[in-house]
């Protein structure tokens, strides 16, 4: 018994000595990193006033003082894009942050930890550092697997205007939507030639979808041609994403596009059609909501009630509760009747 007493008292000695030196290597390493942060902190209170001198042109900022530090010079650089809208100041931090830290990024970019890599990829976007295009193009190449790492090379080399990537992206590989309007959308403006010109050549749904979507979140109405064009794809997920950036926009030139649509053999696109004309309070398709409005699909009669609702007002959905020859479309337009006088008690 006195031997087991004896060896318990040795592992219990052990793991205190062993708790003590963890904590107290714990320790040291929060130290160490405090007063890493503490002369980070001193470095950049120094150099921002040099650095901001440098960028109003008032004095030469010696760049070596940043490259001597990477990660303070990171941080000026990235405080700064993110504090000012003035295009002449954001070009000059994007070429000193080239200068001072396209180095280290080429070496994190080979680092074997998958944080720094990703990180690395960002702060590349948020400067713009196309110097390092060629470097991202062949990683990009080389990587064979669809991974976050690569969708984010993908994104950050769309973002420095590589086309090249579009054959890629857009490839028999299945990617989600909000993949590919990602990519689109980071393109800069002034490749919107080569894009349209693509979009023109291609047969690819995913990019034709993606395009259409470019249109509608940059609110670009002057393509309306390339959208209302669209309709008459042979492809329903085409024309959709052709009605809803319609509806996005709230504009379109020839209105009488979206008649087909109305008898369309998909409820999606009937519901759709309905929506598009609310948004753009069209009063041309009057028979047509009223033949909506008793439709098949509920979705599709919600839709014909609130547009009429919005468009030709409540007292055509009035008429329609007495006079429409469909059980579910009365219903579905006293639903709505109701709703809007609840909200209008409220209001």
């Amino acid at each position: 018994m006195r031997v087991d007493l004896t060896v318990i008292g040795w592992i219990i000695g052990t793991l205190i000595v062993l708790q003590v030196l963890l904590l107290a290597i714990l320790v040291w390493r929060k130290i160490l990193r405090n007063r890493t942060e503490q002369r980070e902190q001193q470095r950049y209170a120094e150099l921002l006033p040099e650095f901001v001198s440098h960028l109003y042109g008032e004095t030469d900022l010696d760049v070596s003082k940043l490259k001597n530090d990477y990660r303070v010079a990171q941080r000026l650089a990235s405080d700064i894009m993110s504090s000012t809208s003035d295009e002449g100041i954001q070009e000059k931090v994007q070429t000193t942050a080239f200068e001072a830290l396209h180095k280290p990024y080429e070496r994190a970019l080979k680092d074997s930890s998958w944080p720094v890599r990703m990180n690395v990829l960002y702060y590349i976007q948020s400067f713009q550092m196309k110097g390092l295009a060629p470097l991202l193009r062949s990683r990009f190449e080389e990587m064979t697997v669809w991974d976050d790492e690569k969708k984010q090379l993908a994104r950050t080399l769309a973002s420095l205007g590589d086309l090249s990537i579009l054959p890629a992206v857009f490839s028999d590989i299945q990617h989600s939507q909000k993949f590919y309007r990602d990519v689109l959308l980071r393109f800069p403006e002034e490749v919107d030639p080569q894009l349209l010109a693509y979009y023109e050549d291609t047969d690819n749904p995913s990019y034709q979808c993606a395009y259409l979507q470019r249109i509608s979140d940059r609110e670009a109405q002057e393509q309306i041609a390339q959208v209302e064009e669209a309709l008459a794809n042979d492809l329903i997920e085409v024309r959709m994403q052709a009605l809803k950036t319609i509806g996005n926009l709230y504009f379109m030139r020839t209105p009488e596009l979206l008649r087909p649509f109305f008898t369309s053999s998909q409820w999606q696109e009937r519901m759709l059609v309905a929506q598009t004309v609310r948004k753009l309070h069209i009063n041309a398709f009057s028979e047509e909501l009223s033949q909506l409005l008793g439709d098949a699909e509920w979705w599709v009669r919600y839709a014909a009630a609130e547009t009429i609702l919005e468009v030709e007002g409540a007292e055509r959905l009035n008429f329609y509760v007495e006079n429409h020859p469909d059980s579910f479309a009365r219903d579905m337009a006293s639903q709505w009747l109701s709703t809007e006088s609840k909200l209008n008690a409220h209001a």
